[in-house]
């Protein structure tokens, strides 16, 4: 009996040592570029402007090839409608938060760790200010959070012991925004597409 209840806690304890020097745990953050989709809808057009972002990350591993994510996005762009022959421009501050489950594929390429991933979250437009026909103005806007479907792929590359370099491309599916305007209202799906490349760090 005492045998086996050594041999227990000596498998368990390998075993936490094992999962120590796997590095359960990383952080990180890196830039991003936006390409959002343009959508019509209601005989309205979005067409919203591409930019930088940034995003930070935190990611918690079960196993050498499960992990699940905790992901915030931030930038800030304009939504460009055309509706009733008017153009609106709302200058917005765009966050995501969002939470993935990781999939680690069993194949490395010259040490390059490849992972997929697929979840959901939210994502909130800011209105900061608002033009119409490049002349100031106020229409009632309002921030407005969106529910959105994430998906994604990329890898890992270490570079030195617990750091390494994260590439990835991010997808989020949500409804277009319009601010709680009616003459903004497209009834549409959005897309963004968030290529990213950052550093990790592995606790």
């Amino acid at each position: 009996m005492l045998k086996t209840v050594i041999a227990v806690v000596a498998v368990c304890l390998l075993a936490s040592a094992g999962l120590a020097q796997d590095y359960r745990f990383d952080a990180g953050g890196g830039a991003t570029y936006l390409f959002p989709k343009e959508v019509t809808g209601n005989n309205r057009t979005l067409s919203p402007t591409q930019q930088i972002g940034y995003m930070a990350s935190i990611r918690m591993r079960f196993s050498e090839r499960h992990a699940i994510e905790l992901d915030w996005g931030h930038t800030q762009n304009h939504q460009q409608y055309l509706s009733a022959g008017f153009n609106y421009r709302i200058q917005s501050t765009v966050n995501d938060i969002t939470g993935a489950y990781v999939f680690s594929l069993p194949l490395k390429f010259h040490k390059a760790e490849p992972f997929v991933l697929v979840g959901g979250g939210i994502v909130s437009f800011n209105p900061d200010s608002v033009t119409i026909d490049s002349n100031p103005a106020f229409i009632g806007e309002l921030r407005q959070t969106r529910a959105a479907f994430v998906y994604g792929a990329g890898f890992d590359y270490p570079v030195y012991r617990r750091l390494a370099v994260r590439a990835q491309y991010r997808g989020l599916l949500y409804r277009a925004p319009d601010f709680g305007v009616s003459t903004l209202f497209t009834g549409a799906n959005g897309h963004t597409a968030e290529p990213s490349v950052g550093v990790v760090f592995r606790f």
